[in-house]
């Protein structure tokens, strides 16, 4: 396997999607949007889409308790 394979690989196990981060905090997707835009949640713009770190929605879902 290639390095740049392996490298998107890693990237993709350890950032979800903004309807992935929607499911797993119990909240709608646009809930997820506004707390990006607002700055409440951290996340990353690749192209056209949100990604959230995985660890992020881990700690955000621990402090809401979902």
């Amino acid at each position: 396997m290639s390095l740049l394979i392996r490298v998107s690989n890693e990237w993709r196990h350890r950032t979800v999607s903004v309807q992935e981060a929607a499911e797993g905090l119990g909240m709608t997707r646009q809930g997820v949007l506004k707390a990006i835009k607002g700055k409440v949640l951290p996340a990353t713009r690749v192209g056209g889409t949100w990604v959230l770190q995985r660890s992020v929605v881990d700690s955000a879902r621990a402090r809401r308790g979902a």
